[in-house]
């Protein structure tokens, strides 16, 4: 008689299992439905893991486009708000259209004389390279040089891009991605009227804790953000890292006598400045900061290739993570110059050390091109480079528990 023996689920089983249940709820951007609703089931998830869950409910503005759309050559356009990003008038906002191409600070000083005034195209550039010109360096020249607006030129056919405009809500000028072929157009009408209608109802957002261990001592810091983009599913950034955590997290939660704490953080508002580790960190006095050994941050994994630290100016965090990756085969590349470019970085700024785990990094080619677009769905996510990310995070968090709070520093 065959007695058939249900086998224990692989990595990759929970790691599916994980980024489906995110990613069925939609992009997630702060604010809208598909944002409540997965922190919603996302606290009752960790609430069933045992440990000690806490919460934090940050206030903001509460910020939401209503309409995005853009008026040239008797067609309408598909758009994508910029967060935080200004209405236009009623009426729409009509003036000439002024392609910049990438849209460099050197860009924006050759043309100053033709900025007033007009709506500015820039490109999107990948995130994730040590010569990236940011969006929000782009906007904040936009906005300088009296442009009237700003649109980002998206890299994905028949896709807006999204983003942020790194500025408080309101500020500045009315800013939205688009599309390849929305951009071709505009530049051959030359001129274009912006529609965008946005509104503030002052709201909280929650981010998550999950603590295992002893109640007090060193601490060993896991973070990823639960909160994404619209235009699909936010599942390399950044249900990908949020899928790494709930898997460790299962895991920590089977064990018993930890030799320090181990704090799972899921981080709300990090498309929004990095608002929910900002404020957590705040949180922390000096003593709080001195018992954290590391921050390991995970965002935008499941890429084939390489992955990289970003190590954020910690000269010791790099050559440390080197040596574990490479006792589970693998062989990261290190980015030492600090990157406020996730939720580590608030770490870093405190004093702790931090770093970002992510891919992609300096690959024009690889998925990652993807993210901010409506490609960012789960089957673009390679699970089996999500398994390689989960195993080389599970070796860096146990050899991060056996080292002093100092050590990294």
């Amino acid at each position: 008689m065959n007695i058939n023996t249900p086998s224990m689920p692989t990595d990759a089983d929970r790691l599916v299992y994980w980024l489906d249940r995110i990613c069925v709820f939609g992009g997630r951007r702060t604010g809208s439905s598909s944002e409540q609703q997965a922190s919603a089931w996302l606290g009752e998830v960790l609430a069933a893991m045992g440990g000690r869950l806490s919460v934090q409910d940050d206030a903001w503005s509460g910020w939401r486009p209503k309409l995005a759309s853009i008026e040239a050559g008797g067609a309408i356009f598909e758009a994508c708000a910029l967060l935080n990003a200004p209405g236009t008038p009623a009426q729409g906002l009509h003036a000439p259209v002024l392609d910049l191409g990438r849209g460099t600070p050197e860009d924006f000083a050759t043309h100053a004389a033709q900025i007033p005034g007009r709506i500015i195209l820039v490109a999107h550039e990948r995130m994730f390279s040590a010569t990236t010109v940011h969006r929000r360096v782009k906007y904040a020249e936009a906005v300088a040089r009296g442009a009237a607006g700003m649109l980002v030129v998206g890299h994905q056919p028949g896709s807006p891009v999204a983003g942020s405009t790194g500025m408080e809500a309101n500020e500045g000028i009315p800013a939205m991605g688009i599309s390849p072929e929305t951009a071709a157009a505009l530049v051959t009408a030359g001129e274009a009227t912006l529609h965008l209608a946005v509104e503030t109802v002052p709201a909280t957002a929650r981010s998550h804790f999950l603590e295992f261990g002893p109640t007090d001592g060193p601490v060993v810091v896991l973070s990823a953000h639960i909160d994404g983009h619209d235009p699909a599913e936010a599942a390399l950034d950044n249900a990908s890292g949020c899928a790494i955590l709930l898997t460790l997290a299962e895991e920590v939660a089977r064990q018993s006598d930890l030799p320090v704490r181990l704090r799972f953080c899921f981080f709300n508002l990090e498309e929004w400045r990095l608002t929910g580790s900002r404020n957590h960190v705040a949180t922390l006095d000096q003593t709080d900061r001195d018992q954290i050994i590391v921050n390991i941050n995970l965002d935008s994994l499941g890429i084939a290739g390489p992955m990289t630290a970003l190590t954020s100016d910690f000269p010791h965090l790099g050559p440390f993570l080197q040596q574990v990756f490479a006792s589970v085969g693998e062989d990261l590349q290190i980015h030492l110059p600090f990157q406020a470019n996730s939720d580590h970085a608030n770490f870093a700024e405190a004093g702790i050390p931090a770093f970002r785990l992510l891919g992609g990094f300096d690959d024009p080619a690889s998925s990652a091109m993807a993210i901010l677009s409506g490609g960012d769905r789960r089957d673009i996510v390679s699970m089996p480079d999500l398994v390689r990310a989960k195993v080389a995070v599970h070796a860096t968090m146990h050899a991060s528990m056996a080292l002093p709070p100092s050590s990294l520093r």
